[in-house]
């Protein structure tokens, strides 16, 4: 019946591309009619009459009877409840399989029937239902979702069956039970290949990976047990190719890889044959995915997902492997593998594939190289590395799932360094530089490659690379702590890590956009802001001096360097006009503020050290007072910045008020005498100016 419809299928989709190629003919030539009607406008006319001609004959196609182009309808798109009544016959069978299996626990309770009779009465059932779909089918009385369901249904309860009989009651002895599931999984994959169900085969694939723990539990050895999950598996790539079954495909993966490593807990982990299978499974899927045509499908994902198998598959061979020797010849075997694959596609110009399997035999070969005993910093290191390649190789081939999963890989290996190594030997301090510019390097790289991808787009409009590029700083900020820690600062307060993130918030004010992004130059802003509050109140005496000193100087620095790029609209200003515009007076009275905190407190560090006299600290901080209430009203009187220039006022009045609330207890009589002096002068001065000015 199946044949039957394919071949139907394939007549008509002949007589269609038969049709078009005739409409494609006939479009070449326009319809007789116009050309009739031209004709006929242009006839020439004696005596009012018109001297008929015949219309011009075109060959007409050959088998060509249509002159309307026939609309191919679109494939119908299954709507939400359409799809739901699809899903409920599998839903129902799988309720009815339980309660199979519940009633026959209530008969086995109440003791109404034997062990024997329960095990009968289940082979009947599955066999009812496989008879009871066939003849549904037969006669057309159940849509294709429905008989599906019962066979899935007889072959799940035949195999359920056949389990309980032998772990359970025991009423049928073991040789003979294995040979009924085989049957029933030949049966099962015959099912599959037959009516062609992705669902069906997931469940089948997962209701016969039962029987390896039968075999595990009937003592068999693993050669046995690994060789019927291998084959199987192998098996239902047939069904998998036939019917181009590509989600089916990532499933049946993992529920084999799982059963295989639920196998190798459970029986003898020292043999051979556990590693042996498990690169048989990793390259029947590589071989599977290959062939797979439905792979076009998303095919940057599907590419993701190969790579993320394939890396998976590999490095897990370290835990099916014991010795050393053992370990490095798996690993080999899987590099020659992967390298032969490379070069098959690369013979068939499908680049990325090949670049894929390229850098799955790269960390085969890193794998390898680790199966020996090696220290675990070198491992770590590894695993970095292998991230890396697989970020730039998921940029490369433009596969957004593999860079998801690299990126994922690098951040925690970089957590990790970050959280359990430190910096005081060269190899640690190699990962640990190493981490900050692979994450350079990835940022830079991605966004080199145009965004095509729906996933890579979405990537980007969540702001991706502003979110890497903010971690990539705070991994650069650790990194600078602990050298601070480890080899500059005795002291809790980091003062090289904050003058670091001074220096990082000028420079990415002035580095381009392109490198620095939008978010990062706002974010060190803020931070040095929180940085500067902290320098205020960190001043000690018992602390490195020159490291103090050094700070407060890039402090003042950068701040002073900022407030004249914004007075004299720099660059700085120039690139965030549109943001510093309508707060240019307010930003710039605060910027001058934090200024003069900046300097104050630094004299009263040095004077605090005793490198500047106590009098002399008093006279500094009264005249910068002075100073900057002269420069705001100044200014403000030029610039028309009339808020600036109260505070010009503002400042003025404080520094008066310190001036003789504060400095007279402080200073001696002829310091006093000079200060007022030269404060009464310059004041004197200012008040001229601003009258000539009024």
């Amino acid at each position: 019946m199946e044949e039957q419809w394919q071949r139907r299928v394939e007549a008509l989709e002949e007589e269609v591309l038969l049709l078009r190629k005739e409409i494609a003919s006939l479009k070449q030539h326009p319809p007789v009619s116009a050309i009739t009607e031209k004709a006929a406008a242009s006839k020439p006319k004696y005596n009012g009459a018109i001297v008929k001609r015949e219309s011009p004959a075109f060959p007409k196609p050959a088998g060509q009877e249509r002159t309307i182009e026939p609309k191919v309808p679109d494939k119908a798109k299954k709507s939400f409840e359409e799809q739901l009544v699809a899903v409920l016959p599998k839903v129902f069978m799988f309720i009815f399989v339980l309660g199979v299996l519940w009633g026959l626990k209530l008969i086995s309770d109440y003791g109404m029937l034997t062990d024997g009779m329960k095990i009968s009465l289940s082979y009947i059932a599955s066999i009812g239902l496989a008879g009871l779909a066939f003849f549904l089918e037969k006669k057309k009385k159940s849509v294709r979702a429905m008989h599906t369901a019962l066979y899935g249904g007889s072959f799940a309860v035949g195999v359920l069956a056949t389990a309980a009989a032998v772990l359970i009651y025991g009423v049928i002895s073991s040789m003979p039970a294995l040979f009924i599931a085989l049957a029933y999984i030949i049966y099962g994959i015959f099912l599959c290949y037959w009516k062609g169900s992705e669902g069906l085969t997931i469940f089948v694939m997962f209701t016969s990976l039962l029987l390896p723990y039968l075999l595990e539990f009937m003592e068999f050895n693993s050669l046995f047990v690994i060789g019927f999950v291998v084959l199987l598996f192998i098996a239902i790539q047939l069904v998998l190719q036939r019917h181009q079954q590509w989600i089916a495909l990532y499933i049946t993966t993992l529920f084999t890889g799982l059963s295989t490593l639920i196998l190798y807990v459970m029986g003898d982990g020292e043999s051979v044959v556990y590693p042996f299978g498990w690169l048989l499974i990793v390259l029947t899927f590589f071989a599977g995915w290959i062939f797979t045509k439905e792979r076009r499908k998303w095919p940057k994902i599907q590419e993701g997902l190969l790579y993320s198998f394939g890396v998976f598959g590999v490095t897990f061979l370290h835990v099916f492997s014991e010795g050393e020797i053992e370990k490095f010849l798996f690993f080999a075997a899987a590099a020659i593998s992967t390298a032969g694959m490379a070069f098959w596609m690369h013979k068939r110009s499908e680049k990325s594939l090949a670049d894929i399997f390229l850098a799955i035999g790269i960390v085969s070969i890193v794998n390898g190289l680790l199966a020996w005993d090696v220290d675990g910093d070198w491992r770590t290191l590894a695993i970095l590395t292998t991230a890396f390649i697989g970020i730039l190789l998921g940029v490369r081939v433009q596969a957004p799932i593999m860079k998801i999963t690299n990126t994922a890989i690098l951040a925690f290996t970089t957590l990790y360094i970050y959280i359990g190594y430190q910096v005081d030997e060269g190899l640690e301090l190699s990962m640990h530089i190493l981490s900050i510019l692979y994450f350079i390097i990835a940022i830079y790289s991605s966004e080199k490659v145009k965004a095509e991808s729906f996933l890579s787009v979405w990537l980007k409009k969540a702001y991706w690379g502003e979110l890497t590029r903010v971690a990539t700083f705070w991994i650069m900020v650790l990194f600078i702590a602990k050298i601070d820690t480890f080899y500059i600062s005795d002291s809790y307060t980091l003062y090289f890590t904050m003058s670091f993130i001074a220096l990082s918030c000028a420079a990415a004010l002035i580095a381009p956009p392109k490198i620095v992004g939008a978010a990062l130059p706002a974010l060190l802003l803020g931070i040095m802001s929180f940085c500067t509050l902290i320098v205020w109140s960190s001043i000690s005496i018992y602390d490195e001096v020159l490291l103090q000193l050094a700070m407060h100087l890039i402090y003042i620095g950068v701040w002073g360097a900022l407030i004249m790029d914004l007075y004299y609209k720099g660059a700085i200003y120039r690139r965030y006009e549109k943001h510093l515009q309508p707060r240019f007076e307010q930003l710039l009275i605060v910027g001058w503020l934090i200024t003069l905190v900046n300097v104050w407190n630094m004299a009263y560090f040095i004077s605090e050290i005793g490198y500047l006299p106590a009098f002399l600290y008093v006279i500094f901080a009264t005249c910068l007072l002075f100073a900057f209430a002269v420069g705001f009203i100044l200014v403000g009187r030029r610039q028309g910045l009339h808020l600036m220039s109260k505070s010009g006022f503002v400042l003025l009045i404080i520094a008066i008020g310190k001036l003789i609330f504060f400095d007279l207890s402080s200073l001696d009589l002829l310091v006093r005498a000079i200060v007022f002096l030269l404060v009464g002068a310059i004041g004197l001065l200012l008040s001229n100016k601003l009258l000539k000015k009024e």
